[in-house]
């Protein structure tokens, strides 16, 4: 097997806390008015602000995969860690995400990635994660283990480091310009040096300066002191911006100075996240072509007011069935840190100083803190990394259908054989082919390029297929389902409504010979109609590639075909955050009548999801769900072969 393949997380029920002090750590205050969700259950008055009244006999409730509930912070703050008491939450466990924006409308980044509660407690339950600076946090549930469907939260508190109003630290190395005047030693620096009595200046429209933040910063506005600004007036711009190179958002054109003062004058703009500020002149009243400025100051908050961020861990603490390397970070330029794997405490000067990454080969809690001269050291971060031998729940020793439910599926093999729902569930296993991983427990899929094939295919597979009804012909209606716009007698005789097909897996190894359009291709799960497949789900990498990209194939009803990119496409592969060989990722793909949704999720990282209109032609049609290694190259060596590990494979039709 491939020792290298990056290995199940079980859980996120983890021994994860933030050693921080109260004055550290700041539970930020949320009115109910500023507590939004996309769904609520108004028969028993389950309204989002009752999340955040402070009452545990209260509570939010939102049916289905994907209802969420939103905290405005009402300004960007250090969102440190989360706690959340649950509805029934000793009795159940609920699966979640948590986010993070500063708009919104998104883009939003995923703290937390189906997480799970403990199901021991209604009190509260803190999570932690690398601390982020947001005004937006969403929680998005994924149900509960009662199976109803409802994400129901009594109360939450959000914690972190309350950002202050002041002026943003900006040392005169910071500043540069395009043009200065050397001959009065009008030098940037001078721009924030506090003294009123030096100046920059730069001659001719468009000469610029620019102040560098070192850090992404909230900044909310701006004050200027112009030279002679009580006898000229000067017109200018200001910009902001991530990079030195741009983009450029423009937060002020055309400014213009009152004419009246030497003193600060304040332009506000709309508040933006960014690490660098310019100032673009063009020119002043007088006609000299001259733009001079005496003293700038940039107002914000920071990420941190005057104290380094607390590390990050990546990967994240957790529970893993291999040795794991893990990358300490900060978000603080510049800044060092120290860590420990023996219980102590480190501080700024005790602790292994850390210069790579750390490999923890056995259970261990990970301590790391961070330091910067001239700053308050960051707070502690604690985790636990549990290994341990298997994960899941699986068993590696045991066969496919002892680990999961496979009552519903016949397999069809290279050979073209097939083997029963019966035979599945009764220890079928074959070496090579279809066989239980041997360290995790997974179900391993192989198939070679060059093997034999089923009717109408030119390329092998080892392949699940959806069984309904699993004695009966597979034709038959009741072995298959239609979209819920179907006709009334479509849907009575069919043995499912809609449905969804969710899977967790690594793709293990791919075709690396023959024909160069063939090579590097799987097909990992499908929706096949009688004659046509609604969706292909590829997984694509080349030999040249370091990261996979993962698509969707549509025929129409007529089998006309077209792909459609979710990371990446047959015209752009190896993306930049394409999915490597052996890393663990999800899909869900979902029809509900003619839409469907397909969202990919690559483990710690964001959800990406692809939303399709399928053809009503498709109506009255008999579907059914296929999942496992269908090789799309059917050229290369004999020993040449596609394989991929499932960790979890459901199929549902609600």
């Amino acid at each position: 097997m491939n020792l290298q393949r990056p290995l199940l997380l079980l859980t996120l029920s983890l021994l994860v806390a933030v050693e921080a002090s109260a004055q550290s750590a700041t539970k930020f205050s949320v009115p109910g008015s500023a507590v939004t969700a996309s769904t609520y259950d108004a028969a028993n008055n389950a309204v989002p602000t009752n999340a955040v009244d402070g009452n545990l006999s209260t509570r939010w409730a939102g049916q289905g995969d994907g209802a969420n509930i939103t905290f405005d912070l009402g300004a960007a703050q250090s969102v440190q860690f989360i706690k959340i008491a649950w509805h029934q939450g000793d009795t159940r466990t609920t699966t979640f995400d948590v986010l993070a924006s500063a708009s919104p409308s998104g883009p939003w980044t995923t703290l937390l990635n189906r997480s799970v509660s403990s199901g021991a407690t209604t009190s509260f339950e803190t999570y932690d994660f690398a601390d982020t600076s947001a005004r937006y946090v969403r929680i998005v549930g994924h149900g509960n283990s009662s199976g109803n469907g409802w994400n129901s939260i009594t109360e939450v508190e959000l914690w972190g480091a309350a950002n202050t109003l002041g002026a943003l630290p900006v040392p005169g190395s910071a500043v540069t310009a395009s043009t200065y005047d050397t001959t009065n030693n009008a030098v940037p620096a001078n721009a924030v040096d506090g003294n009123l009595g030096t100046r920059w200046a730069g001659q001719g429209d468009g000469a610029n300066i620019t102040f560098d933040l070192s850090a992404t910063q909230s900044v909310r506005f701006i004050k200027i002191a112009w030279y002679q600004g009580n006898t000229r007036t000067t017109t200018f711009d200001v910009l902001a911006g991530d990079s030195t190179s741009g983009p450029w958002t423009t937060l002020i054109s055309g400014g213009v100075s009152s004419g009246t003062t030497t003193s600060f004058e304040t332009y506000d703009f709309a508040d933006i996240n960014a690490r660098y500020v310019r100032i673009v002149g063009h020119g002043n009243s007088s006609g000299n072509g001259w733009n001079s400025i005496s003293e700038v100051e940039l107002w914000g908050v920071g990420s941190t007011a005057g104290q380094v961020a607390t590390p990050s861990f990546s990967p994240a603490a957790g529970t893993y069935t291999s040795a794991q390397t893990v990358t300490l970070g900060s978000s603080t330029p510049g800044a060092s840190i120290r860590y420990t794997t023996d219980g102590s405490t480190p501080s700024a000067s005790t602790g292994t100083l850390y210069s790579g990454p750390v490999t923890i080969s056995a259970t261990t809690t990970l301590k790391a803190i961070a330091y910067q001269s001239g700053l308050t050291p960051s707070a502690v971060r604690s985790g636990t990394y549990t290994i341990t031998a298997s994960s899941g729940g699986l068993d590696p020793s045991a066969p496919p259908g002892d680990n999961f439910d496979l009552t519903h599926w016949k397999l069809t093999l290279p050979s073209a054989s097939e083997i029963s729902a019966a035979s599945l569930s009764n220890g079928y296993e074959l070496e090579g082919t279809f066989f239980t991983d041997p360290e995790t427990g997974g179900i391993t899929f192989r198939c070679p390029n060059l093997a034999d094939t089923t009717a109408n295919s030119s390329y092998s597979r080892t392949e699940l297929r959806e069984m309904l009804a699993p004695s009966g012909s597979a034709s038959a209606a009741a072995n298959n389902w239609v979209f819920s716009t179907s006709s009334s007698s479509a849907k009575s005789a069919a043995g499912g409504v809609d449905g969804t097909l969710r899977a967790t897996l690594t793709v293990d190894h791919v075709s690396t010979t023959g024909e160069s359009g063939k090579v590097g291709r799987v097909i990992v799960g499908q929706i096949h109609g009688p004659d046509s497949e609604p969706i292909r789900l590829y997984y694509h990498k080349r030999p040249s590639d370091s990261r996979g990209a993962i698509y969707f194939a549509h025929d129409t009803p007529s089998n006309s075909t077209s792909y459609h990119a979710i990371i990446g496409d047959p015209n752009n592969l190896n993306p930049s955050n394409g999915v490597l060989l052996g890393e663990k990722w999800s899909y869900e793909i979902k029809v509900v009548g003619q839409a469907m949704t397909v969202k990919v999720t690559p483990e710690g990282r964001a959800t990406v999801t692809a939303n399709f209109t399928l053809e009503s032609g498709y109506n009255n049609l008999s579907m059914y769900f296929k999942a496992g290694v269908y090789n799309q190259n059917n050229t290369g060596t004999s020993s040449d072969y596609v394989q991929a590990t499932f960790y979890s494979v459901t199929h549902t039709h609600p």
